[in-house]
């Protein structure tokens, strides 16, 4: 991580979480919702946000199937396709992207319990962006995107 890095972190979705930091500090937080129809709407949507943003680095969580989980093949598979679309939105933005595994960055928390820790980890200025992300039943998925970025940033663990 160099000091003046600008980081997007991104955690895909059919409600894909975006966060942008510059010096380590949330500028931006956004909600996209991805219909992924056989269009390029991931690539276009997250490539226009690169180039309104410029990030230098990219952290994606990439998804995995974990033996010991009940996850629906079919998501999981939409899920992949929606992460490539959003790496080649990235890479084709001279972007230098990390991908990471979820349990890398959260370990195995429970989702509550994980979010309050990102939510804990931010300021009153960060948390602030994060109130204007509606619908709020949706914000979990900013949360983790945020997460995302500040585990790279290595301010939380």
């Amino acid at each position: 991580m160099k000091k003046h890095e600008r980081v997007m972190a991104i955690d895909p979705g059919e409600d894909t979480g975006i966060s942008f930091f510059e010096h380590s500090n949330l500028v931006s937080a956004i909600l996209i919702r991805v219909n992924f129809g056989g269009n390029n709407q991931t690539f276009d949507l997250i490539h226009s946000l690169i180039l309104l943003h410029k990030p230098t680095k990219g952290i994606l969580e990439m998804p995995r199937i974990y033996p010991y989980q009940k996850a629906e093949p079919n998501r999981i598979l939409s899920l992949a396709v929606k992460t490539g679309m959003a790496l080649a939105a990235m890479q084709h933005g001279n972007v230098d992207v990390d991908l990471v595994n979820p349990h890398d960055w959260k370990g195995t928390v429970p989702k509550k319990i994980h979010n309050q820790r990102v939510l804990n980890a931010m300021t009153e200025k960060e948390k602030e962006l994060l109130e204007k992300i509606q619908p709020a039943s949706k914000r979990h998925n900013v949360i983790d995107a945020i997460g995302i970025g500040l585990w790279y940033l290595k301010r939380m663990r």
